[in-house]
Formats: structure tokens, C-alpha cells, sequence
């Protein structure tokens, strides 16, 4: 079997990290473009819904991949999460 030179196995390997950038298009909307995630944990989620996860490992990546309603920012005040507005009736 024949190798390939070490400079030529370099270059395939700078034009595959090149590649991708180059590929994606670019948006002017504030956020940014593409890209991924890795996130590792210890052991194996039981569940990835969250209304009956109940280990640590489900209900971490739970947090992660779903919003509520409203949430609580560093204020300990109630902000908007997927709600647009709420009433609060005094019954």
C-alpha cells in the first residue's frame, strides 16, 4: 500500500477545517452562524422529557434543550421565556 506525503495529508486537513466556513452562509441577524454543540455528562440521561425526568443527568440536559414559560434571571425576578405576556388575577 502506498502513503500519501505528509504535506499533502496537511493540506486535505487545512481545506476540511477551511470547508465548512466557507459553505455556510453568512446572516445578519445578530446571532451566529452555525456551529455545534458538545456537551458530555458521566452517565446516561433515563429520559429527555421534562415532565418525568427525575435523575440529575435528565433533568441537566433538560435545562438545556427546553424553555418554560417564564424564568427567574439573576434578580430572582420573573422574565419571559416563551410567554409574551402573563395576567395575574387577585382571587
Amino acid at each position: 500500500m502506498k502513503r500519501l506525503p505528509s504535506a499533502i495529508i496537511i493540506l486535505m486537513m487545512m481545506f476540511s477545517l477551511i470547508l465548512p466556513h466557507t459553505a455556510a452562509a453568512s446572516r445578519n441577524d445578530g446571532f451566529p452562524d452555525g456551529g455545534s454543540l458538545n456537551y458530555g455528562e458521566y452517565g446516561r440521561p433515563a429520559t429527555l422529557d421534562p415532565i418525568t425526568s427525575n435523575d440529575m443527568i435528565s433533568m441537566r440536559i433538560s435545562e438545556l434543550l427546553f424553555n418554560g414559560l417564564v424564568g427567574i434571571d439573576a434578580k430572582q425576578e420573573i422574565v419571559p421565556e416563551l410567554a409574551e405576556r402573563w395576567e395575574i388575577s387577585e382571587t
